[in-house]
């Protein structure tokens, strides 16, 4: 899988980091650096991607390593990720029947293949040179052989918390918990404000299209088995 390489890459400007990696950036690359105490990780997001072919899915290019990491070279996308360029207003996401059919191409793909990303947030979403936004980060992924529906139960509890499903906090997950924190993005996009509950919400989308809103709340139901599918979506737009 990987070539033993330490020094292929100099690079030395930290460009961001998640949880488990340091994210660095080499001239129009950017190279993940994960510990080799972390292996499950990157092992899971290389099997993971390996089985994908989708051009709003970010590509391991190749991957290299050392003695004590594992490091994976993708490319660079100068914009950044959505939540920087929702943030400082650098996009224009008037049009949501655009926004949301850039977001669940990429899910779309990963829930017709029976996997659940797990970690849907702004922040793993880059934005290209032609506005499309390209899906990253599968470190904690899932393989869901079951019905959309089906709960199974995890090992541990994986996400992030403003955008994580009720029953993954409860330690179980479906491809309905995906769909979850898309409503948890949505809300962020056209609120700037991340998701607390229904009452405190209502009142922040006075201004927003009723379709919009619609499918907002009910991707943030309460009860997995009652939220819209990545198949449905296409009934509000």
């Amino acid at each position: 899988m990987c070539n033993l390489n330490r020094y292929k890459y100099r690079f030395k400007e930290l460009f961001t980091q998640t949880y488990f990696s340091k994210i660095y950036k080499y001239k129009n690359k950017i190279i993940k650096k994960t510990s080799k105490k972390n292996d499950f990780y990157y092992k899971n997001e290389y099997n993971i991607l390996k089985t994908l072919d989708d051009s709003n899915i970010i590509k391991i290019l190749e991957m290299y390593e050392d003695t004590d990491h594992i490091y994976t070279v993708m490319n660079y996308y100068s914009r950044g990720d959505l939540f920087y360029n929702i943030y400082h207003n650098r996009i224009n996401i008037t049009d949501y029947r655009t926004v949301i059919n850039k977001l669940i191409n990429p899910i779309n793909t990963l829930h017709k293949n029976n996997i659940v990303h797990m970690d849907l947030k702004l922040e793993n979403y880059l934005l290209n040179d032609n506005d499309n936004y390209l899906l990253f980060d599968f470190n904690v992924s899932k393989i869901h052989n079951y019905s959309y529906y089906n709960l199974i139960k995890l090992e541990y509890i994986v996400g992030t918390e403003k955008y994580t499903a009720p029953e993954v906090e409860n330690g179980y997950y479906c491809k309905s918990s995906d769909m979850y924190s898309l409503g948890c993005i949505l809300h962020f996009m056209y609120t700037k404000k991340h998701f607390y509950n229904v009452q405190t919400s209502y009142k922040l989308f006075k201004n927003i299209d009723h379709n919009l809103k619609n499918l907002i709340f009910d991707l943030l139901e309460i009860n997995h088995k009652f939220r819209p599918t990545i198949y449905d979506i296409h009934y509000y737009l």
